[in-house]
């Protein structure tokens, strides 16, 4: 979940515990080039990259 982000990285913190056994919610920080998936979560509605959705539609709040 990112908390903050600039063009070169963020922070955030981890949803759910990773396979090197940090635990979920642990605050982390993050260069872009680490970034290899996305998903914005609003609500009970989600988009990804598979996702021909609008940004700023979904970010309004618009339905899908």
């Amino acid at each position: 979940q990112v908390e903050a982000i600039e063009s070169d990285g963020g922070r955030g913190r981890l949803l759910r515990g990773t396979i090197d056994g940090r635990p979920a919610g642990m605050e982390v920080d993050f260069g872009v080039e680490q970034i290899d998936d996305w998903r914005l979560v609003r609500g009970p509605n989600s988009i990804g990259p598979e996702d021909s959705v609008e940004l700023t539609t979904f970010l309004s709040g618009a339905s899908r």
